[in-house]
C-alpha cells in the first residue's frame, strides 16, 4: 500500500489548487481587457491605492492561485494590512472597467447605458430631455424586439406622466399601458417557450429520445 508521504504528495499540487474569485476573473479577461483595466486603473485608482495594480500584475501571473506565494513576496507591503478589502475592491473595479470596454457591444449595454443617462435628466427636473432620450431607446428597442428594455423605458415614462400631473394628449395613458401589456406578454411567452424547451432537454439528458406515450406527457 502507498505510504502516507507518497499520498500526501501527491494530494499537494490538488490542495494548492484553490480557487479564488478574483484569480478566476482576472484569468478569464483578454489580452485587450487586461490593458484596457490597466489604463482605466490609471485614471481611476489614486497614488495610495496603486497597490492594487501591482496585485492585478502578481495574480495575472499566477497560473493556480497560491496565495501562500503571494503573502511571501508581498511580505511587509502594507497591501497585505487590508488584504481582503484591496481584493474586493480590485474585483469591483475590474468589473467596471469590464462595463466599460464592453458598453457599447451589445444593444442591451446601449439601452442600459441610455435607459440611465434618461434617469440622471428625469432626476435634474430635465423631462423634455429625458422624454427625447426615452424616445429614442424606444426605437432602439422596438427595432430588434427587445421587450424588458421596453418596460423599463415605460416605468420611466409613467414617473415622467405623475410627475406632470398627469397632463398628457388623449389616449396617451392607453398608448402606454398597451405598449407595456404587449411587451410583458411576449416576455411571458419566452418564459414559457424556454420553460417547455428546459424541461425536454433535461428529459432528452436523462433519459435519451423519448419512445413512450409517458414519456411524451412528462415533457
Amino acid at each position: 500500500p502507498p505510504k502516507t508521504n507518497d499520498i500526501l504528495q501527491h494530494l499537494i499540487p490538488v490542495i494548492m489548487k484553490v480557487k479564488d474569485s478574483l484569480h478566476e476573473l482576472i484569468q478569464s479577461l483578454s489580452k485587450s481587457e487586461k490593458r484596457y483595466y490597466k489604463l482605466y486603473a490609471s485614471r481611476h485608482v489614486s497614488t495610495e491605492d496603486s497597490t492594487m495594480l501591482a496585485l492585478f500584475d502578481y495574480i495575472a501571473k499566477q497560473p493556480h492561485y497560491d496565495e501562500a506565494a503571494l503573502f511571501h513576496d508581498f511580505k511587509g507591503k502594507a497591501l497585505l494590512n487590508q488584504f481582503s478589502t484591496i481584493k474586493k475592491r480590485l474585483y469591483d473595479q475590474i468589473l467596471l472597467s469590464l462595463h466599460a470596454f464592453h458598453a457599447n457591444n451589445s444593444i442591451e449595454n446601449q439601452l442600459n447605458r441610455m435607459l440611465h443617462q434618461a434617469t440622471l435628466l428625469f432626476e435634474k427636473s430635465l423631462y423634455d430631455q429625458c422624454e427625447r432620450q426615452l424616445r429614442s431607446a424606444e426605437k432602439l428597442a422596438l427595432k430588434h424586439d427587445l421587450s424588458l428594455p421596453l418596460i423599463a423605458i415605460n416605468k420611466l415614462k409613467n414617473r415622467i406622466v405623475e410627475t406632470r400631473g398627469y397632463q398628457l394628449e388623449p389616449n396617451s395613458l392607453e398608448s402606454l399601458k398597451l405598449s407595456t401589456d404587449t411587451a410583458l406578454s411576449r416576455e411571458r411567452l419566452l418564459v414559457d417557450l424556454w420553460y417547455v424547451k428546459s424541461k425536454l432537454f433535461r428529459l432528452l439528458q436523462r433519459s435519451g429520445t423519448a419512445h413512450t406515450e409517458t414519456d411524451h406527457q412528462t415533457v
